[in-house]
């Protein structure tokens, strides 16, 4: 009877250690960077609608628009075209790239489809709101979707404008990028530090830089969840040129993906590139952003 209990009580101990050997192993091989990848991409392609719908605002009457010197962001085959649905005011804006493949960038991306811009008060007036919708848009033929709301806060206490923004959205990426659907829901405050013209209330966007708190949740396009925290201010540089421009250039997001240790994703110190560091469990990875 000792013995037999001497054996269980062995293969008890053997069985622990098995377990506590494969649980060190999982931690360490968890070298899972999509929900950080994805939640970048997300965060950047819905940054640039907002800036895509501020330009064509501040431009007021203009239906055919190209752009000072055919350097502007919204590209010189985009056209953009205003509906008055009160009088006194412009409410809705649509920003057209045409069908595919539609208008390729400054910042190298394409772009095909309509961004739809309801307002509710004049874009730069604090107070005032603008809800931006989409049809059959897409960006590097990834199809975006779903609704994005703002909210001007005028000026904050470092005397730079500052816009609430909401986000509830969905991206399907071609089968040329990976394929899967990336879902993404944000609250978040951005803040222009740079290109704004008081004198006229408007912004200088070849020079404008942006800065980006606040927090997400969502899926990957594998399926996973998970949700995001920025602990440091992303910063979204439009006076970097290509892959700079389209993503972060500085700032740190920490995510935490369903039932996996939180992991943060670095952009850098300012660097106009799409490379980020993911680092989990103290073991850094080099991603590039798409």
């Amino acid at each position: 009877m000792k013995t037999k209990n001497l054996i269980l009580k062995s293969m008890f101990v053997l069985t622990a250690a098995s377990l506590v050997m494969t649980s060190c192993k999982k931690k360490s091989d968890d070298s899972d960077t999509d929900s950080s990848r994805d939640n970048a991409y997300a965060e950047a392609t819905y940054g640039d609608v907002a800036n895509i719908a501020d330009e064509a605002g501040q431009k007021g009457t203009v239906s055919n628009y190209k752009g000072p010197e055919n350097t502007n962001l919204l590209t010189t085959c985009a056209t953009v075209s205003f509906t008055n649905q009160v009088s006194t005011d412009q409410d809705t804006i649509v920003v057209d790239f045409g069908t595919f493949p539609g208008c390729y960038g400054p910042d190298g991306r394409q772009r095909a489809g309509q961004v739809i811009v309801y307002y509710s008060g004049k874009y730069k007036t604090p107070g005032s709101s603008h809800t931006i919708t989409f049809n059959n848009y897409y960006v590097d033929k990834n199809k975006v979707e779903g609704t994005k709301t703002v909210t001007n806060n005028g000026l904050n206490s470092n005397g730079n404008m500052s816009w609430s923004i909401n986000v509830n959205g969905k991206i399907t990426l071609d089968a040329s990028n990976g394929g899967g659907t990336i879902t993404w829901t944000s609250s978040r405050t951005r803040e222009l530090i740079a290109g704004w013209n008081a004198a006229d209330s408007t912004i200088t966007w070849l020079s404008s830089k942006w800065s980006i708190t606040g927090s997400a949740n969502g899926t990957t396009a594998k399926g996973g969840s998970f949700s995001a925290k920025i602990t440091s201010a992303l910063v979204r540089d439009l006076t970097c040129a290509g892959a700079g421009r389209q993503i972060f250039t500085k700032g740190a997001v920490d995510i935490t993906p369903n039932s996996k240790p939180t992991r943060s994703i670095d952009f850098g110190n300012g660097d106009c590139d799409n490379v980020a560091v993911v680092t989990i469990n103290g073991k850094q990875y080099k991603v590039t952003l798409r």
